[in-house]
């Protein structure tokens, strides 16, 4: 099933152009096809909140910082040793797809699927996969954290960066990605930067203010993680709370876990 699908990768691409045209019915028509079929329930999206012009704009500060998501990218590929290895991915709210996209550059055997709940990213993300030849390698798909479109193990690694507080609902959304994952599977999910990014560039990009959101407490989020997973029943977890030689550089959050094989 993953190999066809990996090697289908004209037809899953199709998947961007439709849902670039998605309108707030057919949205609420495709949540109706899904409950059957995930963990969560679907709501239908705010579509004023989650339109083209929200899309363009992030879009925009995601082309303005590209080091955040090569240097994450490069992280990902060696904690998980995904250069030489084949399977599926998820990028959950991943927007344009720029982690997606630097991913399946690394990655010559994985697929991966970039999710958002604002289907008009497909536009950006079509664009960019073709520029680059990585269509046959990544897809988008609109989606909703609590009630992803995806089958029980479906994904062998879930990642995610800087779209879990705006989940509404962070528990269903986690439990939706322990779902989702195979048995052995893994999760990264998280905000800010990866532990290995230097820390001038870090201090840069929170100077020039190329990375925001709003206001957090990581610590808290750390807590947060921590009492979810537990509660979960999750036994193989890290909650990552990078500390840096300056103390006053936030480096963000990060929950990684791995669903346990039968």
């Amino acid at each position: 099933m993953k190999w066809t699908l990996r090697m289908a990768g004209a037809a899953v691409f199709a998947v961007a152009v439709v849902a670039m045209m998605a309108s707030c019915e057919s949205l609420a028509l495709h949540g109706a096809d899904v409950r059957a079929q995930v963990g969560g329930v679907f709501q239908r999206p705010d579509c004023e909140k989650f339109g083209k012009a929200a899309a363009a704009k992030f879009n925009q500060t995601a082309k303005n910082r590209p080091h955040v998501y090569t240097r994450l990218a490069e992280y990902l590929v060696k904690r998980f040793d995904l250069a030489e290895r084949g399977g599926i991915g998820i990028d959950i709210g991943g927007g344009p797809g720029d982690l997606a996209l630097e991913l399946s550059a690394r990655t010559k055997q994985f697929y991966w699927v970039d999710t958002d709940i604002n289907s008009w990213f497909a536009e950006p993300f079509a664009t960019d996969a073709m520029k680059r030849g990585l269509t046959h390698r990544a897809a988008f798909l609109f989606a909703d954290a609590k009630a992803l479109p995806f089958r029980d193990g479906y994904a062998d690694l879930v990642i995610s960066r800087g779209s879990y507080q705006f989940w509404g609902d962070l528990e269903a959304g986690l439990r939706e990605v322990h779902r989702v994952l195979s048995p052995g599977g893994q999760a990264f999910i998280g905000r800010g930067f990866p532990p290995t990014m230097p820390e001038e560039e870090a201090r840069s990009l929170r100077a020039k203010g190329l990375v925001g959101g709003p206001k957090y407490d990581p610590d808290k989020d750390a807590a947060e993680f921590k009492a979810i997973m537990e509660k979960l029943g999750v036994k193989d977890f890290e909650v990552i709370r990078h500390k840096p030689h300056d103390a006053a550089l936030n480096y963000g959050v990060w929950l990684r876990f791995r669903k346990e094989a039968p």
